[in-house]
């Protein structure tokens, strides 16, 4: 199994995401959804605010980059993560994904 890339607090490694996620989460919650093969509409901007999917669809999302690219870790785990540090989380998504980079793709799968 492998291991995330990014630590959840390596929000500061890349300070152009994390000012996207600060000031735009909506776009990088959906651009994280689209990069796994879902839709970066439904994702991005219907649930993220309608309550309760904007907590349930991001740790949904999180546990598909964890399967997807053999991340170890648990659901409880990726609850903790989104709930307590949902920005921080989001960060690490959006590098992981290569989506910082351009370099989109990496072993996601779209479906």
């Amino acid at each position: 199994m492998a291991y995330w890339e990014y630590s959840i607090f390596s929000c500061f490694r890349n300070m152009k995401t994390c000012c996207l996620v600060y000031w735009c989460p909506c776009y990088v919650q959906g651009k994280i959804a689209e990069a796994t093969g879902k839709s970066c509409c439904i994702h991005g901007c219907i649930w993220y605010g309608c309550p309760p999917f904007n907590w349930i669809c991001p740790i949904v999302i999180r546990q598909r980059i964890r399967k997807q690219k053999g991340i170890e870790g648990n659901g409880a785990e990726d609850v903790f993560t989104r709930t307590f540090f949902p920005s921080c989380a989001m960060c690490q998504e959006y590098n992981e994904l290569g989506l910082a980079s351009g370099k989109v793709g990496d072993g996601i799968a779209r479906s």
